[in-house]
């Protein structure tokens, strides 16, 4: 098991939420015994919440190591002032 980060909440909730629209939408196919075009519709919806949850970690990462580079530099022009 992973260990639970900082900010996975928000995509955790984000993939529920495509999920609730995707069953949403699966029940209202279903209701029309139309299943293999509700199949379809869920496995869709499911692959375009997962490709947003992979893209939303890659912008979290470069954000962090954008932030860590400027507080580097921070700190770096800091040492140099007090020398």
């Amino acid at each position: 098991m992973r260990e639970k980060r900082n900010g996975d909440g928000g995509l955790m909730v984000m993939a529920a939420f495509v999920g609730a629209i995707a069953g949403a939408t699966a029940m209202i196919l279903l209701n029309e015994d139309n299943r293999e075009k509700a199949r379809r519709q869920i496995s869709k919806a499911t692959k375009r919440g997962g490709e947003e949850v992979i893209r939303l970690r890659r912008e979290v990462k470069a954000l962090k190591e954008k932030l860590a580079k400027q507080v580097a530099d921070q700190l770096a022009q800091t040492s140099k002032k007090t020398k």
